[in-house]
């Protein structure tokens, strides 16, 4: 099984937001291998996306399921050539 099939799209981030700090939400469902937010070259500031990937496809969709209305991210699950889109409300 390939790390990516619990790979998660985050969009809606703030500006101020780093890696330790998105992980530090989705950390609490499961083992995580990777967490990457999106930079602008010459700012090096947050695009307002980034990826959190789980080592187990169902801990993200339980991070998915838990943070649904909780949070101001948008969430996509990518799986092969389907996504699965999760709005996810403002606080």
């Amino acid at each position: 099984m390939s790390c990516d099939e619990g790979k998660l799209f985050v969009g809606g981030l703030s500006f101020d937001t780093d890696e330790q700090s998105l992980e530090g939400v989705f950390s609490k469902y499961g083992q995580i291998c990777e967490v990457v937010v999106v930079k602008d070259r010459e700012t090096k500031r947050s695009r307002g996306f980034g990826f959190v990937t789980f080592e187990n496809p169902e801990d993200a969709k339980d991070a998915m399921q838990a943070l649904n209305g909780k949070v101001s991210y948008r969430i996509k699950y990518l799986q092969s050539s389907k996504c699965s889109k999760w709005k996810l409300n403002a606080i």
